[in-house]
């Protein structure tokens, strides 16, 4: 048998094969090679597949039938009837079919894109057995006009509610460290993601043990639990249980266990576990001060909403006391001045999208994204439907010769529905294909976009493959089932007579889905330009601190007693002007806070809870902050240790509005190691930005304390690799075991709004996505209507209409519907974005003009996508639209 090499036997004859067996199969492929031979000199390559695999089918049908045990033949022959016809008009169409599978195509790329985005942050911690029985506290406390909504609890929390309450079946903390330096030969290595915890969170969490018991892990004080990848980073291997690793200071942990790495999709990533046994802090007792994130394991009838009612009845048990004791009123004195104590549970698999408390574990997301881009993708999917529909109805009276024909030969109504929406389906998977490929092809560009790690997109464990052919399958249906009620209306008497014309109804229908598809691109238009010019309003409004040329060092408290030897190398290079050595910066994550009454102040109701950041001399000039009132420290003040500078917020709290100079402040107990009962304040500086444009600006004092945690380097000149590498060679010299680990103040900023920051590009992205596919359907659009109005072009040509004239006319309908979808979409998008930033406390204004630009915007480019095919019949010479055919 001679075979042909421009077709793929192989897989047609496993197909044959399965149909029918010995000479009968012999002889199908027979036919069909010597057919093929006859063909395949005059066709292209692509075209005889398409030919072959048609004629596969066809000789398999009666196969088919026997095989299938005698279904209907005719719905069969209908169904393979639709499948040919279908690819016929695919063929026939080209320019129309090619923009239809496009743009569904590209609607339906942006739409994996994004559910795989979506899916991913709606299954973040679902992963751990119990998650939906495991909560976090969270605190909402207010002392007047003090109100803080934290993430924290108290130490004692834990176990006191756990023995109160008996749904609560495990209690565990975890406290943040940060990160700690460790030593590895005569190397010192740094290392994040360090927690203190407590045994119980190994049994709440099911991290997956490698190495070690999990009952008796973290049950001693300096006791470890590492991950794996830790354990590979020190010790090269995956088990060094009961190995030992040093700290900075000297201190020698005991490695009890070994995790596996946390998965992605967790509200926190921990790398090492230490005990909370040797942590003093964590047996203090006090109800008074909030530090532990606190978990708990409930029982399997659990109710958190009837538990965290229970909570306030203990309130008063616990909180009494210590008001008492520290501040001189007890319980119902605090409630009755306004005050309120409330901790409440958030669901472990709610924390990631629906807790925005102040001092998360982790950054988080946020549930309005979701919503967010999941309208994007709705939006994206319904403009490019509506394109299909629009497209679809244009050729109505270009195949109403075929309807009319069949009609003639006996096809009934519902027959041709069915031939219309095969079509359709056709075309939706045609496009799932190319949208299948795009997604493969982008995936690193979107990885990049979101930050995400897309392992395998469709075959993963949220199995996106399944939703993805039943949602392509309803979408062919439903984008193709208004044109198959319209093509299949068609009388067949006016057809043949050449009476058929699409008709007002089926334009008005046309009119207003591309209305509603530019409506829609002209939400995202405006959500775009708000996006980016909120990013622009916090990049460059007044911070209250100057966050440009300055260099932040870490692990600072890796060069010991060298500290001040390696600041005063610093300060002796010309470029450099400041150095500030401290735990707390404007653009960092730690915070502090701490309650104080005004000078004489006894009652509960003067507590002002405020920021208190310890710092050093130089530290006001080298964030650039300004003082309004007073003066900064001084090394030649020896009573400047008693001394606090305070922001204005503050002393407006503290209702020190008028001379606030040499004012008076009282801690409550006592003020992290000063051992002072009175503190001066020598100084005011204006209000800084040391959180989000999300949150107000708070209270905050600044007081002399060394902490050798972070130093911030302010440097003039433009050359900063000099600067940088000026610090590196100093750096090397002092701390040669530990490698230099910095970064710029102005991108620490930055990073505070990395999610703003995605939402503008992703939204930018989308965006021209949705208007590339509202283009691909106007573009089809405007060529039908051209060639619809090419006779009347014609003539008025021969009358004496120019170029501009016909381009006039055929821009004015359009024109017409464009200003409609302004009209709409405008105060939709304004009511939009204007509630996305209420989400900040500072933010930028939605101006006329904004509005306007974005409208203008979409004017010009829909009127350059109409412009092509419009210049070009405008152009035609008037015979050729004239000649009789």
């Amino acid at each position: 048998m001679k075979t042909n090499t421009q077709v793929p036997p192989k897989l047609a004859d496993q197909f044959l094969s399965w149909f029918c067996k010995g000479d009968l199969l012999e002889e199908i492929q027979g036919d069909l090679y010597e057919y093929f031979e006859r063909i395949n000199k005059n066709e292209k390559r692509w075209r005889v597949v398409l030919i072959y695999w048609f004629h596969v089918f066809n000789f398999l049908r009666p196969f088919a039938i026997r095989k299938l045990n005698g279904q209907n033949l005719n719905t069969i022959t209908m169904l393979q009837s639709n499948i040919t016809m279908a690819f016929r008009n695919l063929l026939k169409y080209k320019f129309y079919s090619g923009l239809n599978i496009s743009g569904l195509a590209l609607g339906l790329a942006s739409c994996i894109f994004i559910l795989i985005w979506v899916t991913d942050e709606l299954s973040y911690d679902k992963f751990y057995e119990n998650s939906e029985r495991i909560y976090r506290v969270s605190s909402d406390l207010k002392f007047l006009d003090n109100k803080y909504d934290m993430a924290v609890t108290p130490a004692p929390m834990a176990e006191a509610f756990k023995m109160e309450f008996p749904e609560i079946i495990e209690s565990g903390r975890l406290r943040n460290r940060g990160g700690v330096t460790f030593k590895k030969g005569d190397r010192l290595i740094d290392q994040d993601g360090v927690l203190y915890a407590d045994n119980s969170i190994l049994r709440i969490f099911s991290f997956e043990i490698l190495h070690g018991d999990r009952e008796k892990a973290l049950l001693e004080p300096n006791t470890l639990v590492i991950t794996e990848s830790v354990a590979v980073k020190f010790f090269d291997e995956s088990n060094p249980v009961g190995k030992s690793m040093e700290s900075l200071g000297g201190k020698q942990f005991r490695i009890d266990a070994v995790i596996k790495d946390t998965p992605e999709n967790s509200h926190f990533h921990p790398k090492m576990f230490i005990s909370n046994e040797g942590d003093p802090q964590s047996k203090d007792g006090i109800w008074l001060s909030n530090n532990y994130f606190t978990y708990f394991l409930l029982d399997e009838n659990n109710d958190p909403t009837a538990l965290q009612a229970k909570f306030e009845s203990v309130y008063p048990k616990y909180f009494g006391p210590q008001l008492e004791q520290f501040v001189g009123a007890g319980w119902d004195a605090m409630i009755q001045s306004g005050s309120h104590v409330n901790y409440f549970l958030v669901g472990l698999e709610d924390i990631h999208l629906y807790s925005h408390q102040d001092i998360e574990i982790e950054p988080n997301g946020d549930i309005q994204y979701v919503y967010m881009f999941g309208a994007i993708g709705l939006f994206i999917l319904i403009i490019a439907c509506i394109n299909f529909m629009n497209i679809s109805t244009a050729r109505a009276t270009i195949r109403g010769k075929e309807v009319g024909v069949r009609k003639v030969l006996g096809s009934m109504r519902s027959q041709l529905i069915a031939q219309f929406l095969t079509e359709s389906v056709l075309f939706s998977f045609l496009a799932l294909i190319i949208a299948v490929i795009l997604t493969y092809t982008l995936t690193p560009f979107f990885e990049n976009l979101t930050g995400k790690v897309v392992i395998n997109p469709f075959f993963n464990q949220n199995q996106l493959w399944m939703p993805l052919i039943a949602g392509t399958f309803v979408i062919g249906l439903i984008a193709g089932i208004y044109p198959a009620f319209v093509l299949s209306g068609f009388k067949p008497v006016k057809v043949m007579k050449g009476q058929l014309r699409s008709g007002k109804s089926a334009s008005v229908i046309r009119g207003v889905l591309v209305v509603f598809q530019f409506a829609m691109s002209i939400i995202l238009i405006v959500g775009t330009v708000v996006v980016y010019k909120q990013l622009n309003f916090v990049q460059n409004k007044n911070l209250g601190f100057d966050k440009d040329g300055v260099i932040v060092l870490n692990s600072t408290a890796t060069l010991g007693t060298k500290i001040q030897s390696f600041k005063e190398e610093l300060l002796a290079n010309p470029q450099i002007e400041s150095v500030s050595v401290s735990g707390y910066l404007p653009t960092g994550e730690w915070r502090s806070d701490t309650a104080f009454q005004p000078e004489g102040a006894s009652s509960d109701e003067d507590i002002v809870g405020i920021q208190v950041w310890g710092v050093d001399h130089d530290y006001v000039k080298t964030m650039g902050m300004e003082i309004v009132a007073g003066r900064d420290f001084s090394e030649d003040m020896v009573s400047d240790s008693t001394a606090v500078i305070m922001n204005m917020t503050a002393i407006k709290r503290f209702g020190y509005e008028e001379n606030p100079i040499d004012k008076k402040i009282k801690p409550l107990g006592s003020f992290q190691g000063t051992g002072q009962t009175e503190l001066t304040i020598i100084g005011v500086i204006d209000d800084f930005h040391y959180d989000s444009m999300h949150d107000n600006i708070g209270p905050l004092m600044i007081y002399l304390k060394s902490d050798p945690s972070v130093m911030a380097i302010r440097f003039n000149g433009e050359n900063v690799k000099n600067v940088v590498a000026e610090i590196e060679s100093k750096w090397s010299e002092f701390n040669p075991n530990h490698p230099l680990d910095y970064d710029f103040m102005d991108r620490q900023y930055a990073a505070k709004y990395e999610a703003e920051e995605r939402l503008g590009t992703i939204f930018t992205v989308f965006g021209v996505f949705a208007i590339l596919i509202a283009c691909l359907g106007l573009f089809g659009l405007s060529s039908f209507t051209a060639e619809q109005r090419r006779k009347e072009l014609g003539i008025r040509k021969v009358l004496g209409a120019s170029v501009s004239n016909l381009l006039g006319l055929l821009f004015q309908g359009y024109t017409k519907l464009l200003v409609i979808s302004i009209v709409l979409g405008l105060p939709i998008a304004y009511y939009l974005m204007n509630q996305w930033l209420q989400d900040f406390a500072y933010h930028t204004e939605i101006g006329i003009g904004l509005l306007v630009v974005s409208a203008f915007v979409a004017m010009v480019i829909a009127w350059l996508t109409v412009s092509f095919q419009s210049l070009r019949a405008a152009r035609v010479n008037p015979a050729d639209n004239l000649r009789y055919e």
